[in-house]
């Protein structure tokens, strides 16, 4: 269901601009028009009125801000220890991976149903990563295909997997 426009007035650059928000949930998005130029934005966990938009002469500072902070992020999780997973061969690589993205799907599923904000656990994402790696090497080895044909049918057999979880009774 789309969500309801109606007027608002923002901030911008000192001044007060009207112009259409449309809440949907927990997030919401507005337009303006602010000297000539079509702003839109998008906010979550504030109220529209709370924010304060100001021209910016140029991006270069907060674009590198940006760029080290990605950097100092990924350096952490490259020095994280690799997660320790139960021995599995042939198909059992397939039912583990599938039971963590099921897991998972279903986490993010009942959150939403419930109006919550979906979130992962703590090292899931490297977790599911190496059993996802794990099944992509297996399959490469069963099959006889390189590792990106082999990522291409466990990318496949996920997708179907969750298709199924989600369709079928």
């Amino acid at each position: 269901m789309p969500p309801d426009y109606s007027p608002a007035d923002l901030a911008v650059g000192g001044q007060t601009v009207s112009g259409l928000v449309g809440p949907q949930e927990n997030v919401w998005a507005a337009r303006v028009v602010a000297d000539g130029l079509i702003v839109t934005l998008v906010g979550r966990g504030v109220g529209p009125g709370s924010v304060q938009l100001d021209p910016i002469a140029d991006l270069a500072p907060y674009l590198q801000t940006r760029n080290e902070r990605i950097a100092r992020l990924g350096e952490y999780h490259r020095q994280q220890p690799a997660p320790v997973l139960e021995p599995a061969e042939g198909v059992a690589t397939y039912r583990a991976l599938a039971e963590a993205v099921l897991a998972s799907h279903e986490r993010h599923v009942r959150a939403l149903e419930t109006g919550r904000e979906p979130r992962h656990r703590a090292g899931e994402g490297a977790a599911r990563h190496a059993v996802w790696q794990r099944a992509v090497r297996e399959q490469a080895r069963i099959s006889g295909v390189d590792e990106r044909q082999a990522n291409e049918i466990v990318t496949l057999v996920v997708n179907h997997l969750t298709a199924l979880h989600e369709q079928a009774p």
